[in-house]
């Protein structure tokens, strides 16, 4: 990660502190197709993990439609983590779900196995109608998470957020809603491309109103410049010249700065010596 991406990074650990401190926000990073969002998501996972964050990634294009899918995938995985912890830590996670679940803890067991795994199948709540039943979802969602977030700082990751569905969508807004988040810290983070933002407008305005009250946040991505690409020919081995400046600086132009064109073109050049 090169000059802008790696000042992302330390621009997430302020974040990071944030939630640690007890503030939900999510990071949005904006960048066109191949400005490395999917490595810098990565690395500042991996970042975040060693600072003792449990990381947790969604893939919301293969999550599906169906209601809440994307936070439901969500709580697979941290409960998939939270089963190889020591019996001690599995058994009060599991006295805090069973009390902040209860009555509607069986919304949940009968769509996410590990949970089901972790607390036993529990018997349905009796059935509501439309939105009475969602916003029921929603806040059994919600203290989930909570539950989670008692035990360990979490960073739930996104892959595909404009490609998520309505309850979903919903459940992250009371997230980052300050008279709903939760009592512990969530960092939550993103990658979009400028255009998927035009492509969903309920995405669009959750996030225009939570960047309005200071919960959310967008770090943009931009194309790398002629001094990052000199950092990138010195890392393949050139020697700093006049001449690398001037490559640089035709690379740039020939790529436009794009990270992954980049890539290509240097690969190329290699490849054909």
């Amino acid at each position: 990660l090169y000059g802008s991406r790696a000042h992302v990074l330390a621009q997430l650990d302020d974040h990071f502190a944030s939630a640690v401190d007890g503030m939900t926000s999510m990071i949005c990073i904006v960048g066109e197709a191949g400005s490395g969002k999917t490595e810098l998501m990565r690395a500042a996972r991996n970042r975040l993990s060693e600072k003792g964050a449990l990381c947790v990634s969604a893939d919301l294009h293969a999550a599906g439609e169906s209601h809440g899918a994307g936070v439901l995938e969500t709580i697979a995985q941290l409960t998939t983590a939270f089963l190889g912890e020591e019996r001690k830590t599995l058994a009060r996670l599991r006295e805090t779900l069973e009390r902040s679940l209860h009555p509607n803890a069986g919304l949940l067991t009968k769509v996410v196995a590990p949970l089901s795994q972790l607390l036993g199948l529990h018997q349905e709540p009796p059935t509501l109608d439309g939105q009475v039943a969602d916003r029921r979802l929603v806040l059994t969602l919600l203290r989930c998470l909570d539950a989670f977030a008692q035990e360990k700082r979490l960073v739930l990751s996104f892959d595909g957020l404009p490609q998520a569905d309505l309850l979903t969508l919903d459940t992250l807004e009371h997230l980052l809603s300050p008279t709903t988040a939760p009592r512990r810290g969530i960092m939550l983070l993103a990658a979009l491309r400028p255009e998927e933002l035009q492509e969903n407008p309920k995405l669009a305005a959750l996030l225009q109103d939570r960047e309005r009250d200071g919960n959310m946040f967008s770090i943009r991505l931009p194309p790398l410049d002629a001094g990052e690409i000199r950092d990138v020919l010195e890392e393949l081995g050139e020697t700093p010249s006049q001449d690398m400046v001037t490559t640089a600086e035709a690379l740039r132009d020939r790529t436009r700065g794009n990270p992954l064109f980049l890539q290509h073109f240097l690969r190329t050049l290699l490849a054909t010596g």
